[in-house]
């Protein structure tokens, strides 16, 4: 069963989330398009976890402390949706996988079907513990699992197997390195440095800075722990926060306001005005992500006048992307952590307008690399490494970037910040 037919399914590329979000209503349709249970059956099935919905895991004693997770939801290595019929057995299943395939078994037998994943995969489980590196029993227990059910928690240089794709290739070859998205992005932008951080545009953006080879003694609210790779003996940290509409908040304005035909246009038409004639546009059509974390606020269009044109709409949207990653970045520097220079990538980084107004908001100049797309790519580059037929130097020397530095003054930077802040204070229940 290919799941890229299956437009329902599109958003379980890799995640196996606790709570009825997109995971569980994309196999819900899953399930209800193959005639495995009929639509009237849906409020009878569950995603398998979702006893715990109603107690978010950041409430639970030990698990923020142990994972650093904010308990939003679970991505897995292995990456799989499980559910299960109310009134069936918990043994047996059916599962979702990233690779697109249904089946139906034993939830063990299903998990065990990959069996090592890496620090950085296993670090946003809410299962691994950031200390030992090491699945946390208390925390496995909590969550009703088993040690046994748990793939094996190895490096992200580490040889994971071979494959000849069925046949593609004439003889197998190594699979030699395996990275969570976000954290291939962080590797792929050369931020091996402490500090160095990235923002990867995409649905929506995932701000991440490299935090060391010793876990942080301090996160700020609203950001999540993880590591961001095991390599060559060494595990590195990782502090991120996740914006939930960025690349989607511009779909929304072409595909269902139909204000630009294409979101390419979107940079043009923020142009078209000097500013946005005191416009906010606070995206919150889910809830708001990092850092307020807060789900029940809802979108909101301010500061509209007579004189508000579709440019003044166009460009307010644009400019809630930066603000929000200004937020994050404002986080990070409560604990000392200040961002210096921000790489960035993903299809908005072609947006002059975004990316002039990012750098001016952080005050950070950016790094954008001739690479669009660069989460790949950073897998490939591990891997590449790994297998030992590339060094680092020959891989990034190849690689052209170009900057894009801040020109706005401070006073104006921080009056339109001021102006967003009071914008999110309507929205949120969790004022700041």
């Amino acid at each position: 069963m290919d799941i890229d037919k299956i437009k329902a399914g599109a958003d379980c590329r890799d995640r196996f989330v606790l709570s009825k979000g997109h995971c569980a209503e994309a196999l819900y349709a899953v399930l209800a398009q193959f005639g495995l249970i009929d639509k009237s059956e849906l409020d009878t099935f569950t995603m398998f976890g979702t006893r715990l919905a109603e107690h978010p895991t950041s409430k639970i004693p030990g698990v923020e402390a142990a994972t650093g997770a904010l308990g939003h939801g679970l991505s897995l290595g292995v990456g799989m949706a499980i559910g299960l019929r109310a009134d069936s057995s918990p043994a047996h299943v059916y599962v979702l996988t990233g690779d697109g395939e249904l089946a139906e078994g034993s939830v063990w037998e299903a998990m065990m079907s990959a069996a090592k994943t890496d620090f950085s995969n296993a670090s946003r489980t809410e299962l691994m513990n950031l200390d030992t590196l090491d699945w946390d029993d208390s925390l496995i227990e909590m969550f009703g699992l088993r040690r046994s059910c748990l793939p094996e928690i190895v490096p992200s240089d580490h040889l994971f197997g071979m494959t000849d794709f069925d046949g593609l290739f004439p003889q197998k070859i190594p699979i030699a390195a395996v990275l969570g998205d976000s954290h291939a992005a962080l590797f792929a932008n050369g931020c091996f440095a402490e500090g160095m951080t990235k923002a990867t545009f995409g649905t929506g953006t995932s701000v991440m800075m490299n935090a060391g080879a010793s876990r942080p003694k301090q996160v700020p609210d609203g950001l999540v722990e993880s590591v961001s790779w095991g390599r060559g003996g060494e595990v590195f940290y990782a502090l991120e926060g996740n914006i939930n509409y960025s690349g989607a908040l511009i779909k929304w304005l072409v595909n269902d306001l139909e204000l630009i035909q294409t979101s390419r246009e979107s940079g043009q038409f923020a142009m078209q005005v000097k500013d946005t004639g005191g416009v906010y546009f606070v995206p919150a059509f889910s809830g708001l992500g990092a850092p307020y974390w807060d789900n029940d606020a809802r979108a909101m269009i301010c500061g509209i006048t007579a004189a508000t044109k579709k440019a003044h709409l166009v460009r307010a949207a644009e400019e809630a992307i930066a603000y929000q990653i200004r937020d994050i970045t404002e986080q990070l520097a409560l604990c000392g952590k200040t961002v210096g220079l921000l790489c960035v990538d993903g299809g908005a980084t072609n947006d002059q307008f975004l990316m002039q107004f990012v750098s001016d908001m952080t005050g950070a100049p950016l790094k954008r690399s001739s690479i669009e797309e660069l989460s790949a790519a950073g897998a490939a580059y591990l891997a590449a490494l790994s297998a030992g037929i590339a060094t680092q130097t020959e891989i990034f020397s190849s690689i052209e970037y170009t900057q894009v530095e801040p020109s706005m003054q401070q006073t104006q930077r921080e009056r339109l910040y001021k102006g967003w802040k009071k914008a999110v204070a309507m929205v949120t229940e969790k004022k700041r």
